[in-house]
């Protein structure tokens, strides 16, 4: 488990820090989307988030839009909140 949590902590450091915002709390994904530290792998959550080994922390449906073969930013942030830009997932 231990080293689990140091290989997610090693990729949730990838993650984009935005100014303002507690970078062991919230960071944005390669796609401008917000992502919640505590919410990796909810789905059911705005904030949720995956693990991609060659991106870093993604948020979930851009992951998955990624795993899928599909456009890859389908949300982006909108100022604390993220968009759904693409409804094909």
């Amino acid at each position: 488990m231990k080293k689990e949590n140091d290989t997610l902590n090693e990729i949730w450091e990838k993650g984009k820090i935005v100014e303002g915002q507690d970078p062991n709390e919230f960071r944005k994904d390669i796609c401008g989307a917000w992502m919640g530290k505590r919410f990796f792998g909810k789905h059911n959550s705005q904030y949720g988030w995956e693990a991609d080994n060659n991106e870093g922390p993604m948020q979930w449906q851009n992951w998955k839009a990624r795993q899928e073969g599909k456009q890859f930013c389908v949300v982006i942030s909108s100022r604390i909140r993220n968009i759904l830009i693409e409804d094909n997932i």
